[in-house]
């Protein structure tokens, strides 16, 4: 039987996708799947050294006016653009609430700009973070914030962040300046979901990959692998932590098909589904326990170099 062809890829064929953060763990991915499904790699590339010309590398800051890109890197007219992956963000926890606002929230802003110039543009996907909003139970619809919470945007709009400096008056209960600006990213995009073609992906912790391009493949040592490495070397020995609590994984591969499929049904299936939640499923879902219960399984194999002694679990 003849091999029938991938529906998800014939979506951009001929067509132009401008991904940000590009440089990024997330980016990194999406941009190997790109190439990877559509022949742009080796194989093609053996045949045809220009293929890979359809790849093009623009140097920018999304947190600069015109994302940062210089009048000599501006080759790509906007009215080439089909869909864009908004997936440049600053993950980090300990981010001064300035810093946050302006990488993660800046960011979103003029990427919208950017976005309504693109009169060819059949998608826009915002990565968010399952995390964004401290719900028990989170949906796959628009989440109202009070309007103090959004007040930190225009103080940052008007002052210049100066205002920006009292992190604990602004952020309320949310646990760290990276939920709080992104939630704050989430309602700019909300806003103009009736007049842009527009999801929002909301993945929750992205580990390495599962299969793609290799197994176990990362790039960094943020979020909860650089504790794993620590722990692993015996450098960190202790951590507080609720281990009861559910460590919700999603291999960052299954993250990039499951925005690649999110894009395939908006275009042709239905395009009430905004909201995208992508989790574990409920049977590989683990608490920290069982996590740090393997980790010392693994750890404490006579080829795994340690530093320190990895101790034992304390509740």
């Amino acid at each position: 039987m003849p091999e029938e062809p991938d529906r998800i890829v014939e979506i951009y064929n001929g067509r132009t996708v401008f991904i940000t953060g590009g440089s990024g763990f997330l980016g990194q991915v999406l941009i190997k799947k790109f190439l990877r499904s559509t022949n742009l790699f080796d194989p093609l590339k053996k045949q045809n050294s220009a293929a890979l010309k359809k790849y093009r590398d623009i140097p920018g800051d999304m947190c600069e006016d015109n994302h940062g890109i210089s009048p000599e890197n501006r080759f790509l007219p906007p009215n080439e653009v089909n869909f864009i992956y908004h997936s440049a963000a600053s993950i980090r926890f300990d981010d001064s609430l300035k810093t946050a606002v302006r990488v993660n929230t800046k960011s979103i802003k003029t990427l919208l700009q950017f976005a309504r110039e693109c009169k060819q543009l059949l998608l826009l996907v915002h990565v968010s973070s399952f995390y964004v909003f401290h719900e028990e139970v989170l949906y796959e619809r628009a989440y109202e914030r009070p309007r103090e919470e959004c007040e930190g945007y225009i103080f940052y709009e008007r002052s210049n962040l100066k205002i920006l400096t009292s992190n604990c008056r602004l952020l309320g209960d949310y646990p760290n300046t990276y939920t709080y600006s992104k939630a704050l990213a989430e309602k700019l995009v909300v806003e103009q979901m009736d007049d842009l073609p527009v999801i929002i992906a909301r993945p929750s912790i992205v580990c390495p990959t599962w299969q793609q391009p290799i197994c176990a493949w990362i790039n960094n040592l943020q979020n909860p692998m650089g504790l794993f490495v620590a722990a692993g070397k015996g450098i960190l020995r202790s951590v507080y932590i609720n281990v009861d609590c559910k460590a919700d994984f999603v291999p960052v591969d299954c993250v990039i098909s499951a925005l690649m499929a999110s894009t395939w049904h908006y275009l042709n299936n239905s395009k009430e589904n905004k909201f995208i939640n992508m989790t574990a499923a409920s049977g590989y879902i683990f608490t920290w326990n069982d996590i740090i219960e393997m980790c010392t399984h693994i750890f404490l194999k006579p080829k795994c170099p340690l530093i320190g002694y990895f101790g034992t679990l304390k509740r």
